[in-house]
């Protein structure tokens, strides 16, 4: 991810420092951050330099055309000029944030049948998506022995950092970030929902979006479908019969949890390996 270059001014030239310090060392945001002890200094800094933002104490007047976040003297507030540095940082990356970078949530791909060409479909989604793909197999094959169960235990570990972390184990396939799966789908089996939902909310608030390609063993509960954004259902013609893929859609109208999922059901056959996403209506069983 690239980083956005700001510029600190505060009376305060500790505190101005301090904040940098902070911001820089962080890694839960890409920000990267020069603190500056007089409003002349930031202001010729900003005119030579490719500044996307400016962190101020509230109430300093500056004519600015960049993103301006002021800091406020309210300590009621959490993200308050002596409060908390994180909250801080959240709340200014949300400003300087580049329109438009925005997360197209989570898409889970899912074959009942465990048909190993929704692994070909779900690279293609993710490609289509320019998407994070999270390998979910049953048995994957560690790239430098890392993998999703490295993620998967940081994630559960709640790690500062974890989209910085998340991206150091990814390997590059066809323009895609990937991260395989886990060599044993019993990493997965120690995952709970609200371990997930934490680790989505990091992707979307970093304007990442991600592809999940699960296989029915690396399911730890259906409650897993109903925290992704877009559900995919890739059906090819030798898995119409298939009595898993039947058992799968019979149970799907009586479950409390999946009889409300919306699924994309997208049949595929030999001379129809890609499906056009965008026009693919969602179903409810």
């Amino acid at each position: 991810m690239s980083h956005i270059f700001i510029g600190i001014y505060d009376e305060d030239a500790v505190y101005g420092k301090r904040l940098m310090e902070y911001i820089n060392r962080q890694k839960e945001y890409p920000l990267t951050a020069a603190a500056f002890a007089s409003l002349e200094a930031l202001t010729e800094f900003t005119g030579s330099q490719d500044v996307k933002g400016l962190i101020l104490e509230e109430g300093t007047q500056i004519d600015s055309k960049v993103p301006v976040y002021y800091l406020k003297k309210d300590s009621t507030q959490e993200a308050c000029r002596y409060g908390s540095a994180k909250e801080i940082v959240k709340e200014a990356y949300a400003a300087f944030r580049p329109k438009g970078l925005s997360s197209g949530g989570v898409t889970g791909v899912y074959s009942p049948s465990d048909n190993l060409k929704r692994t070909g479909f779900a690279l293609e989604t993710a490609e289509k998506l320019n998407a994070l793909f999270l390998g979910m197999e049953s048995f994957g094959y560690a790239v430098y022995n890392r993998s999703m169960e490295d993620l998967l235990f940081a994630v559960k570990a709640r790690r500062e950092g974890i989209i910085d972390y998340a991206y150091s184990l990814t390997a590059g396939t066809d323009g895609v970030q990937r991260i395989d799966s886990a060599r044993c789908f019993l990493d997965y089996k120690d995952m709970s929902g609200e371990d997930y939902r934490w680790f989505f909310q990091q992707l979307g608030e970093a304007g990442i979006s991600a592809v999940l390609d699960m296989s029915t063993a690396c399911i730890y509960d259906f409650e897993l479908f109903s925290l992704c954004d877009c559900l995919y259902l890739p059906v090819w013609e030798e898995d119409i019969e298939d009595s898993r893929f039947l058992g799968f859609k019979e149970l799907s109208k009586q479950h409390p949890v999946l009889s409300t999922l919306h699924w994309k059901e997208v049949y595929l056959s030999k001379t129809q390996n890609r499906a056009d996403r965008t026009r693919c209506p969602a179903e409810k069983y």
